[in-house]
């Protein structure tokens, strides 16, 4: 058998299977997602490593699924920036938000 002939497909297959190919099918997968019923009725969004342009990216997505659901769907969100390590208590916006949730008792709490 020649390179790329064996278990599961031949060479003709491989040509056929590159970045775009795979690329274009994980959209597929994804545009599967959003068949009807959509927005579905419970949503968890979770990212790790995510920047801030992103993470303001993923946070209006997750506004627009929950107004088009007519307020129906109230997502579950936990997000890990990739910059924790440069925040600090003196320039983060919602500190009281966290002292209200119990993740802020201190301000060690924080680091």
């Amino acid at each position: 058998a020649g390179a790329g002939a064996g278990a599961g497909g031949d060479a003709a297959d491989s040509r056929r299977s590159g970045p775009a190919e795979r690329l274009e099918e994980l959209w597929r997968a994804a545009a599967e997602f959003q068949a009807p019923p959509w927005p579905p009725r419970r949503l968890l969004a979770c990212a790790k490593h995510l920047c801030g342009g992103a993470t303001d990216i993923a946070l209006r997505s997750l506004r627009a699924c929950r107004d088009a659901g007519g307020g129906g769907v109230r997502p579950a969100v936990c997000i890990a920036t990739c910059c924790h390590h440069r925040c600090d208590l003196a320039t983060y916006v919602n500190a009281p938000f966290l002292r209200e949730v119990g993740l802020l008792a201190r301000e060690e709490d924080f680091d």
